[in-house]
């Protein structure tokens, strides 16, 4: 699934003038099936790939995922850097690193590249969720865009999540019969932090009585 969605999506939106696909990589599972499948379409889309892996230095593991991301790029033979930042000590350490993430990203984007991201089906149902608690407006329901631009950016450089519509149990499987190896960032269960609650205590509490709740959340966004 995963596969045949990127394909489709990349038939639909490469344009001829695109030079490298830059894929923002975490190193976790999610980024690690977006690289595989792009690696697995080189010969379709017939661009280089580079992967950009933004060192934020919160976690003890921070350096074992550099060498991670490190090893992996040379598995697959794709251009990479790792860039180290500081997260500014803010009420909200979340969108600082999101902040501090993407300005290190932007300082790797050229001209004519497309940046992909590797949001799913549950990140879109958690973004919702999150923007409905803060008092969204009508356009906030619209929650991530397959296809945008880059944030922060003083260049105009196309952002891609071609991933939207699989589910995590989708990204689960392909992962698991490619046996893919990838991070598993210690901070994801922290509930401190508001995606985590909604992804481990709200998600589950919803999908418990309405079990398509997640697909019907993502499906609100898109219309």
């Amino acid at each position: 699934m995963p596969l045949s969605t990127l394909k489709s999506f990349l038939q639909q939106h490469l344009q001829p003038h695109t030079q490298r696909l830059v894929v923002a990589y975490s190193g976790g599972v999610d980024s690690h099936v977006l690289l595989d499948t792009l690696v697995k379409l080189s010969n379709f889309h017939q661009r280089p790939i580079k992967i950009i892996h933004v060192h934020h230095g919160l976690s003890h593991y921070a350096n074992d995922w550099a060498d991670h991301v490190a090893h992996i790029a040379q598995q697959y033979g794709v251009d990479y850097c790792i860039e180290r930042v500081q997260v500014a000590p803010t009420a909200s350490l979340e969108a600082a690193a999101r902040t501090a993430r993407y300005q290190a990203i932007n300082q790797h984007l050229q001209a004519n590249d497309v940046l992909l991201l590797a949001h799913h089906q549950q990140d879109q149902a958690e973004t919702l969720l999150l923007r409905i608690m803060r008092g969204t407006g009508v356009k906030g329901l619209i929650g991530m865009k397959a296809c945008a631009d880059v944030p922060f950016c003083h260049q105009k450089i196309a952002c891609w999540r071609p991933l939207l519509s699989v589910s995590r149990q989708q990204i689960m499987a392909y992962a698991q019969h490619q046996n893919l190896v990838w991070i598993e960032d210690d901070s994801n269960t922290n509930l401190v932090f508001n995606r985590n609650y909604v992804r481990h205590q709200v998600l589950p509490a919803l999908a418990a009585r309405w079990p398509q709740a997640v697909q019907q959340l993502a499906q609100t966004s898109q219309r």
